[in-house]
């Protein structure tokens, strides 16, 4: 008589491994999450520095007319300067329009803080007139959460002939 030869897996073991699996899953999900926070914002904070640069090679290559205020537009998909505005304020939290027409909402950076700071996502302040205040400062959540195509880099005249870095606008 032959024996019968079983081959194949017992439900046991299956439902074993569906148990393993779905364990990995449940603490890689939040782990992901994370990561892609940090990359956006990591993202943001590389796009406003070139941002940031762009407007100052345009400002010492061209410099602005004598008015209170310069707003510099930068597109990350053209990776340059696409629209230079002389407003007459930037108030916080003002939505900005332009030729573009994309709407920049306002960053507000801290004051008091050193230059490496200029740049540095994390140490800022963010205001969105349909979020309703500002958020603080460990809470950037607009920032993580989409990676903006257009940033604006606002600097404001000592009357002198002397720009200061104001704000800087994101938009999507």
């Amino acid at each position: 008589m032959k024996e019968k030869q079983n081959k194949g897996f017992t439900l046991a073991e299956l439902l074993i491994v569906v148990a393993i699996i779905g364990v990995l899953v449940a603490i890689s999900i939040p782990i992901f999450i994370s990561q892609l926070k940090k990359a956006r914002l990591a993202t943001n904070q590389a796009n406003v520095r070139a941002a940031y640069a762009a407007a100052i090679a345009q400002m010492m290559s061209e410099p602005p007319e004598n008015s209170k205020y310069v707003l510099y537009i930068y597109s990350n998909e053209a990776g340059k300067i696409v629209d230079t505005q002389t407003p007459s304020s930037l108030n916080a939290g003002q939505a900005v329009s332009n030729t573009l027409g994309v709407s920049l909402l306002s960053v507000i950076r801290r004051t008091g803080l050193s230059n490496k700071s200029l740049t540095d996502i994390s140490a800022w302040n963010y205001k969105d007139d349909t979020m309703g205040g500002y958020s603080n400062s460990g809470n950037m959540t607009p920032l993580n959460k989409t990676v903006f195509k257009y940033w604006g880099v606002a600097f404001k005249n000592d009357g002198k002939g002397n720009y200061t870095l104001l704000r800087y606008y994101c938009g999507a």
